[in-house]
């Protein structure tokens, strides 16, 4: 019986490296699918994207907490205007909440997980700002400072916080020209990123570009220009960005 052992070991060690490399291969095609479906706006495929992620949710091992931060992803993704499927706008939010608190209770040093969950609280925060202002208010600061602590150059990290630097009055520390900076920078961040593990998040530059454009736009003396170089610099690196070039449309001729 003894002599079994070792056989037995290598046959359960082999199944769990199966397993992990089905969980693995799987994470990655749905993120290329949710990724797709966000940059061409099909909300129903994206919808769809994320309900794949169910069962690797449910299955511990190194993807799991990957696939409540791509779900989380998704999820806000359809509560944005460039991606209505039809359904309120509070279940997406809410759906991304519940998903990303899960992924940092899993790793709790996940700073793309923290900054996702501190701007989807300012999402929720909006839809009810009275109500939910004097509380969830401070613990989206706090999501978004531990963001910017543990990962300070991590390119999603500093375009999500710009975005926030850019709604936020001068007098705390924002505003508009301080959140075009803050843009440029994580473009810069993006440009340089070099990530040693596939699995982990890679999306953000044609986004980055994307807001680059919608802030010049934004400025108290509006850059038109600058806003349509952007959305071309979005369309460079993804031709199939709807949103890009819906907004490209629409910046004024020179």
């Amino acid at each position: 019986m003894k002599k079994n052992i070792p056989a037995f070991i290598f046959m359960l060690v082999a199944a769990n490296w199966a397993i992990a490399q089905t969980s693995e291969q799987s994470l990655r095609r749905i993120r290329t699918r949710i990724y797709d479906a966000d940059f061409t706006g099909q909300a129903a495929a994206l919808s769809e994207a994320r309900a794949q992620l169910e069962a690797l949710k449910q299955r511990e091992g190194p993807t799991q907490v990957l696939a409540f931060y791509y779900a989380g992803f998704a999820s806000w993704r359809l509560s944005l205007p460039a991606n209505p499927d039809g359904l309120p706008q509070l279940k997406h939010v809410q759906d991304a909440i519940n998903d990303l608190k899960r992924a940092i209770e899993l790793k709790p040093d996940f700073a793309d997980a923290c900054a996702l969950l501190a701007t989807v609280y300012e999402e929720r925060v909006g839809l009810d700002p009275r109500g939910l202002g004097p509380t969830l208010g401070p613990v989206t600061s706090a999501m978004r400072r531990k963001s910017v602590e543990l990962a300070p150059k991590n390119p999603r990290v500093v375009l999500l916080d710009s975005m926030t630097v850019f709604w936020t009055p001068e007098a705390y520390g924002g505003g508009r020209e301080a959140g075009v900076k803050r843009a440029l920078e994580a473009i810069g961040f993006f440009q340089n990123e070099r990530l040693t593990d596939p699995l982990m998040p890679d999306w953000g530059l044609p986004h980055a570009w994307v807001f680059a454009g919608q802030a010049y736009l934004g400025l108290a003396k509006p850059d038109p220009t600058q806003a349509r170089a952007a959305f071309a610099k979005a369309l460079s690196i993804r031709p199939d960005f709807q949103l890009a070039k819906s907004l490209q449309r629409r910046v004024p001729a020179p």
